[in-house]
């Protein structure tokens, strides 16, 4: 009867959660944006088939133009990102712990400044275009080599630029691939068969869902990525989308991204059955694989911290020589801390309520989602189904819904045309990240623990308070911290739903590239990466626990 009666109580609070979580995500996320698209069909007959008119040849070839520059960048993300998460789960070498963090700058880091920083260095007055052009070598990062048709569809500059923004997502995925990864069976190929071929033949087709999945991630980003074409003039579907999304055209921008949201849904759709499935017929692995597992090598180390150097060292570093003395950091603040624009300010006070209604919302989806394998399927694979958008799309989108609610004056003035509607186009941007965060930390959880604590009779605020916060408490902190930073260097969302007296750093920074000196946007883009960097760096001397989003 106690049993029963603790798993009633346990059954009840899921359902409250999933009630709230459901209504959150419903009124936050999925309605804004299936009405831009619904949207699309209102009107007169030759009003839709203007719309609809857009879908022409031009649209479909700068398609296959993001695909090709994503498939390329995927391709070499994996070429970086597989053997650097072999290097730091099956290897040992010196400053391995720090090299965990640092790797995930490069991710921390916005993707345009990733541009500027690499401009810096490559760009038309970057000091390695101008070491090959002393020597009779012309470089032109801006250039293709490969031509189809009337456009260039291989971009190099793009694509490593897109690599070195996205490829740390694929080691990412493969750390929690090897914390399920049975040891035993690595050990017994080692004995028989040696190092790399227990690698080959045993971790490596282990490993290969995670792979699949890191891969289709970094494409997903890397094709709805629009800051980086777009410095480098980069004819992409991104441009496309942002030219009548600039001019307030939202049922043509809609248009015009609907091919690559539904092959973006298709391949989210596949990953996420593919993922239901792994985790149903996987099993525990070792959290610590023994040491025979990680032998030593330099080598390795070598190679791992070449890639974080080169992907997000160099660039920095290029930032902080560009920049200058300290006078020209001071007096960049002095310009975006105006009292009449306060950049930085507006861009932590939104990352900052971002975050925690990213946490909130993503707690509550996370518990609901424990309430059965078709909850769990509803419910995250909805949550992730926001990363098939492009953030464009999604700043489209969510200002549209709030627009028709102008009437009402509280939502004119604290939503539509105040500092609400970037927090929840960063929610519905952001919060898959902090659903995978909580669910890593909910799957930990001992169900024996809850239903002791059902029988005691107490509140289930209670239990949660005191028993499930401090079990899931380092996953809530990695949704808050991840909601923050990659709020923080939003761009074009921001570009679309901030009015000018929320101005973000963002898009200042994208503001002054054509207006300013170079060495004040350099400036600007090292102070906004040293306060993208603090809380992480923070996060992880408190905690000394590792970011787990998948």
């Amino acid at each position: 009867m106690t049993q029963a009666r603790a798993h009633k109580a346990d059954v009840c609070s899921r359902s409250f959660a999933v009630r709230v979580g459901a209504a959150l995500f419903c009124l936050l996320v999925l309605l804004p944006l299936m009405g831009m698209f619904v949207a699309t069909f209102v009107g007169g007959a030759d009003a839709i088939a203007e719309r609809w008119s857009f879908l022409q040849a031009r649209v479909f070839d700068r398609l296959v133009n993001s695909l090709v520059l994503a498939g390329c960048a995927t391709v070499l993300a994996l070429l970086i990102g597989v053997p650097f998460a072999f290097a730091m789960h099956r290897s040992r070498f010196l400053g391995r712990g720090a090299l965990g963090v640092a790797a995930l700058v490069p991710l921390l880091i916005p993707p345009h400044i990733h541009a500027i920083s690499w401009l810096r260095i490559v760009g038309n007055n970057g000091y390695l275009t101008a070491w090959f052009q002393d020597r009779g070598i012309e470089f032109d990062v801006r250039a293709g080599f490969l031509e189809i048709g009337n456009e260039a569809t291989i971009y190099p500059g793009a694509i490593w630029m897109l690599t070195a923004s996205f490829w740390p997502l694929i080691p990412l995925l493969m750390g929690a691939g090897f914390r399920q990864l049975d040891a035993a069976r690595e050990e017994a190929a080692l004995l028989q068969r040696g190092l790399w071929v227990s690698r080959l033949s045993v971790a490596l087709p282990a490993l290969s869902p995670f792979i699949v999945s890191g891969a289709f991630f970094v494409f997903l980003f890397s094709v709805g990525c629009y800051a980086i074409p777009s410095l480098l003039d980069t004819p992409t579907i991104m441009q496309e989308i942002w030219f009548p999304s600039n001019n307030v055209d939202v049922q043509t921008a809609a248009v015009v991204a609907l091919p690559l949201v539904v092959l973006c849904l298709v391949g989210l759709a596949w990953v996420i059955i593919t993922a239901e499935r792994r985790n149903v017929r996987s099993g525990r692995g070792t959290t610590s694989p023994p040491r025979v597992l990680q032998p030593s090598s330099k080598g390795m180390g070598f190679f791992a911290w070449t890639v974080v150097l080169v992907t997000a060292g160099w660039p920095f570093l290029a930032l902080l020589q560009e920049a200058g003395p300290p006078e020209t950091y001071r007096a960049v603040w002095q310009n975006v801390q105006h009292p009449e624009t306060r950049n930085i300010t507006n861009s932590c006070l939104l990352a900052g309520g971002a975050a925690i209604l990213i946490t909130v919302a993503s707690t509550l989806i996370a518990m609901a989602a424990r309430s059965g394998r078709r909850w769990r399927l509803v419910m995250e694979g909805g949550a992730l189904m926001s990363f098939a958008f492009p953030a464009i799309v999604v700043g489209v989108s969510v200002n549209m819904f709030w627009s028709q609610f102008q009437e009402v004056s509280f939502i004119d003035r604290w939503i539509y045309n105040g500092a609400w509607i970037g927090i929840f186009t960063w929610l519905a941007l952001f919060l898959p990240f902090g659903v995978r965060s909580v669910s890593a930390a909910l799957d930990k959880v001992d169900p024996t623990l809850l239903e002791a604590a059902a029988l005691t009779r107490r509140s289930r605020w209670c239990i949660f308070r005191r028993v499930l916060l401090p079990l899931i408490r380092p996953g809530v902190l990695s949704a808050m911290l991840l909601g923050f930073i990659l709020s923080l260097g939003e761009l074009p969302a921001a570009m679309i739903v901030n009015p000018g007296r929320f101005q973000t750093a963002q898009v200042r920074i994208f503001n002054m590239i054509h207006f300013a000196r170079d060495e004040e946007v350099a400036a600007l883009c090292v102070m906004v990466i040293l306060i993208a960097l603090i809380p992480l760096a923070l996060f992880s001397l408190l905690s000394r626990k590792r970011l787990e989003v998948l």
